[in-house]
């Protein structure tokens, strides 16, 4: 049979060689491009399973929802730069997101009660110092 690098250098799309049974790994060792895997319709979850780091994903355009299906943690949702807000709404909790290092006002921005702040060991006086009652 042919190879990626052959079919890839004929002009066959990362598209055409998913369809036809090739592996991330296969095409990531020939060059294809992490941003090139997601338009040929690679998911998040396969690329991550292939090595690929978070950063790698977001910047190819990846969501947060599709990112937290794979597992990419809070912290490593939160060090690529979304919001607690995003997250939150993603469908992370307030305990992931306060564990992940997001700030007492990160997290007041998710629109979360002051029970769930309180839950997670956030004090009255930090609270307070949100003007939170």
């Amino acid at each position: 049979g042919f190879t990626a690098e052959y079919l890839f250098a004929g002009g066959f799309s990362p598209k055409d060689l998913r369809e036809g049974g090739f592996t991330v790994p296969e095409l990531r060792a020939i060059d294809v491009t992490v941003d090139q895997l997601r338009e040929g319709g690679y998911s998040a979850d396969q690329l991550k399973s292939a090595g690929c780091n978070c950063q790698e994903l977001v910047n190819a355009g990846f969501s947060a929802p599709e990112l937290i299906k794979p597992g990419f943690s809070a912290k490593d949702l939160k060090e690529t730069g979304f919001s607690a807000k995003i997250l939150s709404q993603s469908g992370l909790t307030i305990a992931q997101l306060h564990g992940a290092g997001y700030t007492v006002e990160e997290l007041r921005s998710t629109k979360c009660s002051i029970k769930e702040l309180r839950a997670v060991g956030i004090s009255a006086t930090e609270l307070c110092a949100l003007g939170c009652t």
